[in-house]
């Protein structure tokens, strides 16, 4: 388990990183990212809605209160529903990385694990991206809309881009239904280069992730980018054994575990900060 003493946010976590990558290929650097206190994220989870229009206003809120306003902050409405809630962290380029999670949810239970779990960390990954003294890549942090319904917000926003922006986006991580246990990979909806990466990076920081791939779920908010042949990252939570809590009454706060949820976060937060850094050194093979 990743274990933090850090609480200053205006002091970076340093680690010394050794990738290997292949028997020859070896990547070593430092990394510096700065992870929120475990209360903050604990608190964006307390903040959970039940209706979808407040669970999409909330994440606005908790955007604006982490300094996400302004031009950078819009919501964009897929057609005949809910609004996107998109927002933009400018870098030293145009190229962009999506990191999404949808705020919506079925009538049954609260949806805490899927996805108040996943979105109530976007807010605090844009504190940590923004606390890097130089980032390369513009990084775009959206809480979908209409997940539930057939992936409308996620296919209305990559819709919505050009040709041209559709081409600067390098890749899109997806978060939904974290916390229940440690982090997961979905390996067959995930891009090998991005999944190697993240399965490197957690070997460093000594974070235990697994590749767990559930068959009996729908298609995730990754899909329509993975359609644009947009390498993803799918991120969850999801076992055999916890599956049952999904689109159920059991999926309230309580089914998820704090001390989970804040190591994916941590992850999380490692992951982006070196992604921003190293993604072009990433063996494509």
């Amino acid at each position: 388990m990743l274990q933090f003493a850090l609480v200053n946010l205006l002091n970076p976590l340093v680690l010394s990183i050794f990738f290997l990558w292949t028997s020859a290929s070896l990547v070593a650097g430092e990394l510096r990212f700065y992870p929120v206190p475990a209360d903050v994220v604990q608190a964006r989870m307390d903040r959970l809605k039940q209706k979808n229009e407040d669970r999409g206003n909330e994440v606005r809120l908790m955007f604006e209160e982490a300094g996400c306003k302004g031009e950078d902050l819009t919501q964009e409405k897929p057609e005949g529903g809910k609004s996107n809630v998109v927002c933009r962290l400018k870098g030293q380029t145009d190229e962009t990385i999506v990191v999404g999670a949808h705020f919506d949810h079925v009538t049954k239970g609260s949806g805490a694990v899927d996805n108040w779990s996943g979105v109530s960390l976007l807010p605090s990954l844009f504190t940590s991206l923004s606390r890097l003294s130089a980032r390369r890549y513009t990084w775009i942090l959206i809480g979908f809309a209409r997940e539930e319904q057939g992936l409308i917000g996620s296919s209305q926003y990559v819709r919505s881009l050009s040709k041209e922006q559709l081409a600067k986006v390098q890749a899109m991580i997806n978060i939904d239904s974290i916390g229940m246990d440690s982090p997961k990979i979905w390996v067959q909806r995930s891009d090998p280069r991005l999944v190697r990466a993240a399965a490197a990076l957690a070997k460093a920081v000594a974070v235990v992730i697994e590749g767990v791939d559930i068959q009996q779920v729908g298609d995730s908010d990754s899909h329509p980018f993975q359609a644009r042949k947009i390498p993803v990252l799918d991120i969850h939570s999801v076992t055999q054994e916890n599956l049952a809590i999904l689109h159920s009454e059991r999926d309230i706060r309580t089914a998820v575990s704090d001390a989970h949820h804040y190591q994916t976060y941590q992850f999380l937060a490692a992951l982006t900060a070196w992604l921003d850094e190293n993604f072009t050194r990433i063996p494509k093979q």
